[in-house]
């Protein structure tokens, strides 16, 4: 629970900073969402972000997952992180990738399934450097698994990038 903590901590240290997500400021209830969060005002933060976050807006829906795997402002639920990080890491998000590599991994919002664990680390150590930390959690998952189940997941892996994250084995 510290890790993913710990990502929900970097991940809005992230948004904050990255100029990438400047236009996340653009408009006054975008502005709302980030104020909330450095506030650590987490109940006007899920109503701010849940708006950026149903136009389509990744670092929102990051912020949701975050929200409700932490149990900031509402009640912990898995499922509902599990759905938010979900979203966000089909469209892109590096961070919420190897989350929910980890929920898989653990079991948490999703039944326990290591092949697909395996098959976000690899889809989020895809997207950094070589010797990212993802890919160390890749390989230390894949001594739980045989060799059959990581081409299985390798094989997902690449599916479900080559799709856009269309086809992500659910």
């Amino acid at each position: 629970m510290q890790f993913i903590k710990f990502l929900g901590q970097l991940a809005t240290l992230i948004m904050v900073v990255s100029g990438a997500n400047a236009q996340i400021l653009a408009e006054d209830y975008k502005g709302k969402c980030l104020v909330a969060i450095g506030a650590h005002d987490y109940k006007t933060a899920l109503k701010e972000c849940s708006i950026l976050a149903h136009q389509g807006n990744r670092s929102a829906m990051s912020v949701l997952g975050i929200i409700y795997y932490n149990g900031e402002g509402v009640v912990q639920d898995y499922s509902q992180s599990f759905y938010w990080t979900r979203l966000a890491a089909e469209k892109g998000s590096v961070l919420d990738q190897a989350v929910l590599g980890s929920m898989y991994e653990r079991g948490e919002g999703v039944r326990q399934d290591y092949i697909r664990a395996h098959m976000w680390y690899n889809i989020a150590a895809a997207g950094q450097a070589p010797n990212s930390s993802n890919a160390g959690l890749r390989d230390d998952l894949a001594k739980k698994l045989t060799r059959d189940d990581i081409a299985l997941a390798q094989g997902m892996a690449s599916e479900c990038m080559n799709s856009g994250f269309q086809n992500c084995g659910d």
